[in-house]
């Protein structure tokens, strides 16, 4: 029988019903995607990308913007059901997390400056956040639920405020001038797992620089395990900091970091209030030399 007469004629637990039923399921997804491969298409997507995002998005049932459906799917390497699976989840996070309000004790941890958009855009164009893990350290925090909040609070900033649908950015993760109580492993662990599950397909390359073989070490033992392999991809382990300077031009690189710019940048984060925080120092605080180690190390 048809699915209509099925529909007009139901048989409960009848097989004829059950699999005319099922066809009527995918009838109605091959329409929908049919009708909303359009839309995908207008995003940049060929036609065999357009076509699963649109089955992705009827799947989902629900108000999900286009660009977090594409970015989903080819984060997932196309999986439908992967990235259906993911979606839902950073859905059902978006519903209970969000929104992030700039609270005294988020707005504390953001001035601390631990990662910033830099002045001027990378040799491809893009924007630049800049992470400076010498102003890191489990002593600079008392819980690192306010971390999280502060990097979502960032993060949303980014998405909202400076970037296109699909647009990218390029990272320097900066270890420079880096003492050992700064190293905060649970900090980066923390910052993966959200932008993971939640932010996928936003970072074009990350450069993490200087490093040294023990480093190197620990990332292949630890740390690239809380990165999908999409984006483990785009992490470059460098040895020396100079290799800022491929990702980024010198006049639009501050001198901290191997750059032109006298002045690190005065801002890039407006809080919920209009304020625009200034940028301050950015040098360790507070640190005894006794403690420094090696840039290499």
């Amino acid at each position: 029988p048809s699915p209509c007469w099925c529909l007009e004629h139901p048989e409960p637990g009848g097989a004829a019903h059950f699999f005319a039923a099922m066809a009527l399921t995918a009838g109605r997804e091959l329409c929908a995607s049919a009708k909303a491969a359009d839309h995908f298409e207008a995003l940049g997507c060929d036609a065999s990308e357009a076509k699963a995002c649109a089955t992705l998005a009827w799947r989902l049932d629900a108000a999900v913007d286009a660009s977090r459906v594409v970015r989903y799917l080819r984060n997932r390497k196309g999986n439908i059901n992967a990235a259906e699976a993911a979606l839902r989840a950073s859905l059902r996070w978006r519903e209970t997390y969000l929104p992030v309000v700039a609270t005294p004790e988020v707005r504390k941890e953001l001035e601390k400056f631990k990662f910033v958009v830099q002045e001027g855009r990378s040799a491809a164009g893009e924007l630049v956040v800049v992470v400076r893990a010498n102003r890191l350290g489990k002593h600079t925090y008392d819980d690192i639920a306010i971390c999280e909040r502060a990097a979502v609070f960032f993060a949303e900033a980014l998405e909202t405020r400076f970037l296109g649908p699909l647009e990218k950015i390029a990272v320097i993760f900066s270890r420079l001038d880096l003492i050992k109580r700064r190293v905060d492993l649970d900090w980066i662990k923390m910052l993966g797992r959200t932008l993971e599950a939640n932010y996928p397909e936003r970072i074009r390359v990350c450069y993490v620089a200087p490093v040294s073989p023990a480093i190197s070490g620990i990332w292949n033992g630890v740390l690239k395990w809380c990165f999908s392999p999409s984006s483990r991809s785009k992490i470059q382990l460098r040895q020396s900091a100079k290799s800022f300077l491929e990702l980024v031009p010198a006049e639009n690189l501050t001198v901290d970091l191997g750059g032109m710019k006298d002045e690190t940048p005065s801002m890039s984060l407006i809080l919920d209030d209009g304020r625009v925080s200034s940028y301050t120092s950015p040098a360790a605080d507070d640190d005894s030399e006794s403690d420094v180690s090696n840039a290499s190390s």
